[in-house]
């Protein structure tokens, strides 16, 4: 589960780090701004090698001689106590574009059934509007709650659901396309991709919309009592499937596309209305 601010105040005392030193070396925090601690710590999914990741909201800049300054964003990385932190501060219009795209393609979803590729974003931009709705709030309690309204973070998982089911049909027919074709290794890496794509429309069933792939098996077993054993271990064997023959391959897509079936249903989708 994500932290809360008692927990994440706990973790990075064994590291002797405090909130009160994280905001010392971001910048002072001034109304309508908000700093969120983001990442693995607030994801729950950290280790002792894990880095500090912070997220700056509001009009400003970092005010730091060292600061990155990019197109859309400022950045910066000090270590403290060992461990790195980073911290991110990004345009307030670039955030509201960000919305307006992701807004604009759910409410065509919402009115045709159907998910406009070319109103996706990229990973990063993803990554970015599900750290602002589940961050822990270091300083500026009241502005992290009005960007999250800002940002429609309620719809985030609607909005990733459609993505990934997206990722997840267009993955299926290049793999089973390949597996016809003769080429089984090019198969099985759509196959596994595909499955990563499902994995994450899935999660998003139940609110969580962590976007890296990398922490998909984890999350599937934080969350196996609320998905269901049956449906946990289909997907993680299908994440680590071995290669297979194209006749394999259709076979375990049948189980894969019962899923989808479940998650386009959206059964379990919590707070939000399926079209």
């Amino acid at each position: 589960m994500n932290m809360t601010a008692p927990d994440a105040t706990a973790f990075l005392a064994d590291w002797r780090i405090d909130f009160d030193e994280l905001r010392a070396f971001v910048r002072p925090i001034h109304d309508g701004v908000t700093l969120l601690l983001v990442g693995s710590i607030a994801d729950g999914l950290a280790n002792e090698l894990s880095d500090i990741d912070l997220l700056l909201l509001g009009s400003g800049s970092l005010e730091r001689r060292d600061a990155v300054v990019d197109v859309n964003c400022e950045y910066a990385t000090t270590v403290m106590k060992g461990h790195e932190v980073h911290v991110e501060c990004w345009h307030p219009d670039v955030i509201d574009r960000l919305v307006a795209r992701m807004t604009a393609a759910l409410d065509s979803f919402d009115d045709t059934g159907r998910f406009e590729p070319d109103q996706s974003l990229d990973d990063d931009r993803l990554c970015l509007l599900s750290r602002i709705r589940n961050g822990v709030v270091v300083a500026g309690a009241d502005a992290a709650a009005g960007w999250r309204g800002r940002c429609q973070s309620h719809r985030l998982p609607l909005y990733l659901r459609q993505h990934w089911l997206h990722g997840f049909r267009t993955l299926r027919s290049k793999a089973l396309a390949e597996g016809r074709y003769g080429h089984p290794g090019s198969a099985q890496q759509q196959f596994r991709g595909a499955s990563v794509c499902l994995v994450g429309a899935l999660l998003c069933t139940i609110g969580e919309t962590n976007t890296y792939s990398k922490w998909r098996p984890r999350l599937l077993q934080r969350h196996r009592d609320t998905i269901g054993a049956e449906t946990t271990d289909v997907m993680l064997r299908s994440l680590f499937a071995p290669r297979m023959t194209a006749s394999e391959m259709a076979t375990a897509f049948g189980l894969l596309d019962q899923i989808e079936h479940d998650v386009v249903s959206a059964a379990r989708l919590s707070g939000l209305t399926s079209p």
